[in-house]
């Protein structure tokens, strides 16, 4: 079955974070080497990211259940940084509010009932 597009846009979304994060990999092992923490923390958060987007390209349950978790802690973990920092409005802040509207549009979707019913169902062993 093909996946709605809403879907496909999410996964998409979830790629591009993914090689944002791995982009951050490469730059931290240029600059400290793999014995550099954040390295490691970069690679692994890309590559969870990246399973997610395939997850959601294959109506994996479990990815829907991850997309949803990501999302909401990310945007959950960066709403304080946003309002409690004094900023201009801006066009920045403006991407800002913009990416948090986004987060919670993918969230409300997701969970949709609608949404639910193209994901596979896990199997009980």
């Amino acid at each position: 079955m093909r996946p709605p597009v809403g879907i496909i846009a999410i996964a998409i979304y979830r790629l591009f974070i993914c090689v944002i994060s791995l982009g951050n990999a490469f730059q931290d092992f240029r600059s400290a080497g793999i014995n550099s923490g954040y390295f490691w923390i970069d690679l692994i958060y890309g590559l969870g990211f990246a399973v997610i987007a395939w997850g959601l390209l294959r109506l994996k349950e479990w990815a829907r259940f991850l997309a949803m978790l990501t999302i909401a802690l990310w945007a959950g973990e960066r709403l304080p940084l946003y309002l409690l920092n004094a900023r201009h409005f801006d066009f920045s802040y403006f991407l800002i509010v913009a990416e948090e509207l986004i987060d919670l549009f993918a969230v409300w979707y997701l969970f949709r009932l609608p949404t639910a019913q193209y994901f596979s169902k896990l199997e009980k062993v």
